[in-house]
């Protein structure tokens, strides 16, 4: 199970875990599919494209103080996107026998649900066995889920026998 966390995450997880608390799943937040990655890297080409046009008409119509701050647009998209694509790459999903938890490894920061009951409002099944498991979030309507999970129904199971046994 841990084998597929690099060694930097496996540290993180073992000081993330409460006395008491035992771990009994963990993988990487999601994987993103090639269609998503795709996308995504077409869609900042294609914004990169659009701003070499638009400095190249602003320069041939002489020099300009604006053609330097065409960039900057495309520069915080392909900054936020760079950031957020790190964090998911660095979030690992995590059962244990008294929550559900996401942690950051690079930021040492963890969202954390305890086990209940009723707290998997949806399963999201998909081809190959694997799926989504969207939880339920105290009162204020928010919605934490573990994405792209292997395996998905064993994960369901074991997760209502864990919430069961409390």
């Amino acid at each position: 199970m841990l084998q597929q966390l690099s060694k930097s995450a496996r540290e993180s997880l073992q000081q993330e875990l409460r006395p008491g608390e035992e771990l009994h799943w963990a993988a990487p937040y999601g994987c993103l599919s090639p269609r998503v990655v795709r996308a995504a890297i077409l869609g900042l080409a294609l914004v990169w494209c659009i701003t070499g046009v638009q400095m190249g008409l602003a320069l041939s119509g002489g020099w300009s103080v604006w053609a330097l701050l065409i960039p900057v647009l495309p520069l915080g998209i392909t900054y936020v996107a760079y950031s957020k694509w790190r964090e998911y790459k660095g979030t690992v999903c995590l059962l244990t026998n008294h929550r559900v938890a996401w942690l950051i490894v690079g930021k040492g920061c963890t969202q954390s649900l305890p086990l209940t009951q009723n707290m998997i409002c949806n399963v999201v099944m998909r081809a190959g066995a694997c799926g989504d498991i969207v939880f339920a979030t105290a009162g204020d309507g928010d919605r934490a889920v573990f994405y792209n999970v292997p395996r998905v129904r064993d994960l369901v199971r074991q997760i209502h026998e864990l919430a069961a046994g409390r």
